[in-house]
């Protein structure tokens, strides 16, 4: 690879085709990735967020840290660059809202905003759960298909939070008080 460039955003180190990781900040909404090859039977496929995506086009941030990999092969020869970008802000908000589920022991969730691209749910249920901050690594918590019920007592707390496909860091977060199916 013979060039990387993140729209105007600044390379630290500054590229080097013998370097393979790098940083930048921004506090854009999105940035041009452009990756250029030294040879041209070489290919390179990207990935922002885990997300799959092409050389020239603009990349969409989340708030926090993101994470840009570049698989560049070459005949037998395979590298990976890797760039962390953070954008600055805080954690976003999400409306969340708790109805009885359909079995007793479970409660039906509802987001109001739509699930960002690059992102899943995690959940957290408990007597008093408090709200990640951005970024917090939220791999210990439970997955959640943003449908199914989940299993919660009535008058704990639930929060709903947005995390990074890659990394489950904190993104966005919301929380509510669980209204479960008591079987009455």
């Amino acid at each position: 690879m013979s060039g990387l460039a993140i729209g105007t955003l600044q390379l630290v180190p500054e590229f080097d085709p013998e370097k393979t990781s790098y940083t930048a900040n921004t506090s854009d909404a999105t940035n041009k990735v452009t990756v250029t090859l030294c040879e041209p039977k070489a290919t390179a496929t990207i990935t922002v967020n885990g997300l799959s995506h092409t050389s020239g086009t603009s990349a969409t941030w989340l708030t926090g840290l993101n994470t840009v990999a570049i698989h560049v092969r070459y005949g037998t020869t395979h590298k990976v660059y890797s760039v962390a970008v953070t954008k600055a802000g805080t954690l976003g908000s999400l409306t969340v809202a708790s109805t009885a589920g359909e079995e007793e022991g479970e409660t039906t969730i509802t987001v109001t905003e739509p699930l960002t691209a690059g992102c899943r749910y995690k959940y957290k249920t408990g007597e008093s759960v408090d709200l990640p901050t951005l970024d917090d690594d939220l791999s210990e918590w439970d997955d959640w298909d943003g449908e199914s019920d989940i299993a919660a007592t009535t008058g704990h707390d639930i929060v709903i939070a947005e995390v990074s496909i890659t990394g489950n860091l904190a993104k966005k977060a919301g929380t509510t008080t669980v209204a479960a199916n008591d079987g009455g």
